[in-house]
């Protein structure tokens, strides 16, 4: 009869254990600089995204913008983040007040102070991102 609170031997393994790979190191990273991408493709969806103004040289940029539409007794709110350079953020913020302003305004509490309240966080946040481009 075995004990079953007796410890066992490990495990036989089999073959050579594997070794860890070198960490590779690219010195010292500025902040908000990010690390250089490991494979093929990756490396050429980098080089692409520079080369269209992406990316911390070219200027990346990320927002939230909200979308409001009233209903008579209800309403309705999507929220949409988006990430790209300062025209496709600009895009978005165009077109959300759009949303906003045609549609945003056939509830009640629409008129008194959810569709305002989109309006203005909208305009927050992209003054946020005019700031850090720089206009």
């Amino acid at each position: 009869m075995t004990n079953p609170y007796q410890q066992q031997p490990p495990a036989q393994q089999y073959g050579a254990a594997p070794q860890q790979a070198p960490q590779q190191q690219y010195g010292q990273q500025q902040y908000g600089q990010p690390y250089p991408p490991q494979g093929q493709y990756q490396q050429q969806q980098y080089a692409q995204q520079q080369q269209q103004g992406w990316g911390p040289q070219g200027g990346t940029y990320q927002a939230s913008f909200t979308k409001h539409t009233g209903m008579l007794l209800a309403w309705q709110q999507s929220r949409q983040t988006v990430t790209g350079n300062f025209e496709q953020v600009e895009q978005a913020y165009k077109s959300a007040q759009t949303h906003n302003l045609t549609v945003g305004w056939w509830s009640i509490s629409s008129i008194i102070a959810f569709n305002w309240i989109a309006i203005f966080g909208n305009m927050i946040a992209f003054n946020k991102v005019k700031k850090a481009a720089g206009r």
